[in-house]
């Protein structure tokens, strides 16, 4: 009877350990999808004015088969500001999204501003 009741505490403490464990895993899974996502982010966000000129509109495409990003690039304004002042640039907001997952969509967004040559 005392081994009945052994088993039965050790299975119990076992499916505890094992439901901590995967928990833990899926939490680890998450936060390094997140990390990957930020690091693709400010890689695109760096690449904007650089590798692709800075012109107002949306761009969207694929980094891999898990990662994809949409590109958002607007005029900035403040209320309050004559824009007519500054004739040299104007501020632009760029803002990247890197979005994963199928069931549970998840995302990532970056935004920054840039000036452009008027």
């Amino acid at each position: 009877m005392e081994v009945l009741v052994a088993l039965t505490i050790l299975s119990l403490c076992l499916a505890i350990i094992y439901s901590v464990f995967s928990v833990g895993l899926r939490g680890r899974r998450a936060a390094e999808d997140y990390e990957q996502a930020t690091q693709l982010a400010e890689s695109k966000l760096d690449s904007v004015g650089i590798d692709e000129p800075i012109q107002e509109g949306i761009t969207a495409g694929q980094f891999n088969d898990r990662f994809s990003w949409r590109t958002v690039v607007a005029p900035y304004r403040e209320i309050g500001r004559d824009e007519s002042k500054d004739v040299r640039r104007r501020p632009m907001t760029v803002s990247v999204t890197v979005s994963w997952g199928d069931p549970d969509q998840r995302s990532v967004t970056l935004s920054t501003l840039r000036l452009v040559p008027r």
